[in-house]
């Protein structure tokens, strides 16, 4: 199983969310996992039309409570509420905001409620330089280890310095990033967790990211915004 998930951060209207599910392109769903994060404004009016699409709908960023007098926060009981069952959590434009016990907090309620979880994790670029990556985003699934509910998640490596740039894929690290992240998970869980890949995924570079074996997937930004685009995607990873 591929997944490949598209996150519209905070581009979408009702007009893009209908043109893209309407224009998607058909897929074996035996195959293929298709998710939109469309904004979580946007979740319950597209639950009807996204089911009818075969697209799982994910939420962006639930709160780390389940009730309570925090105003503009969205919890995963209000999610399940709506019929959404599956969320991002700790994508790194959310992590500028938020302590890593925050996101831990956020990771083990999703955990807890919801169906499907991708867990975001990411190096800044002086990270990457000093050669530090993998020490740095295995601290990030640190607790996430001891959680119940292991089986519901998914793990997007999305190195920051990455990240709506076109940067040059450094193919080697990618795979050295993500053969550790697999690893270590194994050895602590007994799981083979799916890993996804982001970071300026395109419908140009997605061939040869499809080369790479150990990568389950991946998480997909700007690039998402255009279905003929995203068509392309899907196509390179049937």
């Amino acid at each position: 199983m591929k997944y490949i998930i598209a996150n519209f951060k905070m581009n979408a209207t009702e007009e893009l969310i209908n043109h893209f599910l309407n224009n998607l392109i058909s897929f074996d769903e035996q195959k293929l996992t298709i998710g939109l994060a469309p904004g979580d404004l946007y979740l319950k009016t597209f639950v009807d039309l996204s089911q009818t699409k075969k697209v799982k709908l994910y939420a962006q960023n639930p709160s780390a409570y389940s009730k309570g007098p925090y105003t503009g926060q969205i919890s995963c009981l209000q999610l399940l509420d709506s019929n959404i069952k599956n969320t991002l959590v700790g994508h790194s434009e959310i992590r500028i905001d938020c302590s890593q016990s925050i996101i831990d907090q956020k990771t083990k309620i999703c955990m807890d409620l919801l169906d499907q979880v991708i867990i975001c994790i990411g190096e800044p670029l002086d990270v990457y330089e000093q050669k530090k990556s993998l020490s740095f985003v295995l601290s990030q699934l640190a607790n996430v280890i001891n959680y119940k509910g292991l089986k519901k998640i998914i793990i997007a490596y999305e190195p920051i310095w990455a990240i709506g740039t076109n940067l040059t894929l450094d193919l080697k690290h990618i795979n050295h990033m993500i053969e550790g992240i697999k690893t270590y998970l194994y050895n602590c869980t007994g799981l083979n967790i799916p890993i996804l890949y982001g970071g300026s995924v395109n419908a140009n570079n997605i061939k040869e990211l499809c080369t790479q074996k150990l990568i389950d997937g991946f998480l997909i930004g700007n690039a998402s915004l255009d279905v003929n685009n995203f068509n392309q995607i899907i196509n390179a990873c049937k």
